[in-house]
């Protein structure tokens, strides 16, 4: 079979939306299919992983469309401003003027593309995966021949939240074009259970939704890993979504109540959080405080591993109900305890109360963040390496895309 990926973001770029395409790819071809993945020409971008590029399956075939978005423009003038290339407007802007996003520019290199690549009597599998959400406009484009099956994945239900504009005519085409979407592609996925239930209940299409969601690979557990005696790591990208004000107010809490606690908050990921500055000083954590930047995949993963405890966040000021992080996984089936600080009704804290993961702790509370803290930095009480590779043998990519395999067994035949 011939698969076709149009993914806008693919390595060399990093940060979390590249390791899902690449997954998908590498399966794809380890399987023996024909795989192609239709990305962008190089972006103006902060990150990059070269690493996660070097595991790409050498049969992958990488073909770069090209796009007339402001990422792309600006990778040509560095030396101009986003807010003067966007005319004025501003991030919070530009949604609601470009439809659906700004990466509008990329639909029609990439449709260019993709047509190239259908052949006549040949079954083709075309996968589209937002966001951008303007990926899923080359589908509606080119899954018209009887040859070709599409499958819409949702990383994000629309960029983390339900809609970026709270304009209602911007709410009214966006939920049009998700209609569209789900009803004419032949299988939709999605990262959050919510996301697939919501989209199921929403567009009565329960038929072709599928929780996918994010996972992990073995072999990158499969050495030993030390521990880093008082490394509370938290990671991904540091936003107004993560609540970390909150987080860090809990934690300065537990130092002035463990005066001889001996800590570094380490984050590892993209820093995009204004004021933190404040926070910092506010919790009383300047000193505690480091950020290393975003790191390659693997060095990323060896961080995790060596913490003495790990932090997933989410805020609870903003609507973070649908997200799962994409670290969970990676969090999960490493060996330092874990806690979950989520709001009630998030998808990724359902997730753990209902498989009630060994040395997980929900925290709602700076009284219960500081009792998991205290328990889990004190290593003697063996909180380490209680999770197995069993417990979490369903979310490795393989077994998941597997049955994914088998799911699509009944479309693309």
């Amino acid at each position: 079979m011939r698969v076709l990926i149009v993914s806008y973001y693919f390595p060399p770029l990093g940060l979390a939306g590249t390791a899902r395409p690449v997954a998908l790819a590498n399966f794809f071809a380890g399987r023996g299919d024909e795989v192609f993945v239709i990305s962008v020409k190089p972006i103006a971008y902060p990150a990059y992983d070269k690493a996660m590029e070097a595991k790409i399956d050498p049969r992958v075939q990488v073909i770069r469309a090209g796009s007339t978005d402001p990422a792309r423009i600006q990778h040509f003038l560095p030396m101009v401003s986003l807010k003067k290339l966007l005319g004025g407007k501003t991030k919070s802007t530009l949604a609601s003027s470009m439809f659906p996003d700004s990466k509008i520019g990329f639909v029609n290199g990439a449709r260019k593309v993709v047509r190239k690549l259908i052949r006549q009597g040949e079954k083709t599998l075309l996968i589209t995966t937002s966001p951008p959400m303007s990926s899923h406009l080359v589908g509606l484009k080119c899954a018209e021949s009887e040859n070709v099956r599409w499958l819409a994945d949702f990383r994000d239900i629309w960029s983390s939240l339900p809609f970026e504009s709270g304009d209602p005519e911007y709410q009214r085409r966006a939920e049009e074009l998700l209609r569209q979407i789900i009803d004419r592609a032949a299988l939709v996925t999605a990262t959050s259970p919510k996301t697939a239930g919501t989209f199921a209940a929403k567009h009565n299409a329960a038929g072709k939704l599928m929780f996918l969601p994010n996972g992990f690979s073995e072999a990158d557990f499969a050495s030993p890993s030390q521990v880093e005696s008082g490394v509370i790591g938290i990671y991904g990208t540091l936003n107004h979504l993560i609540g970390f004000e909150r987080v860090a107010q809990w934690i300065g809490g537990f130092a002035k109540s463990n005066s001889s606690a001996n800590f570094t908050l380490r984050h590892i990921g993209h820093l995009d959080l204004s004021g933190i500055s404040d926070i910092l000083n506010g919790a009383e954590l300047k000193g505690k405080f480091q950020s290393t930047g975003y790191l390659p995949h693997p060095e990323a993963v060896a961080a995790i591993r060596r913490s003495a405890v790990n932090i997933v966040a989410l805020s609870e000021e903003h609507d973070t109900s649908y997200v799962v992080p994409s670290k969970l996984w990676e969090l999960l089936r490493a060996e330092p305890p874990l806690i979950a600080v989520l709001p009630k009704g998030n998808a990724a804290r359902e997730i753990l109360e209902e498989h009630k993961f060994p040395g997980v702790w929900i925290a709602d509370d700076s009284k219960q963040l500081s009792a998991a803290l205290k328990a889990a930095l004190d290593v003697s009480k063996g909180q380490r390496g209680l999770r197995s590779a069993d417990l979490y043998r369903e979310f490795e990519w393989t077994n998941l895309l597997t049955r994914l395999a088998d799911r699509l067994g009944g479309i693309t035949t």
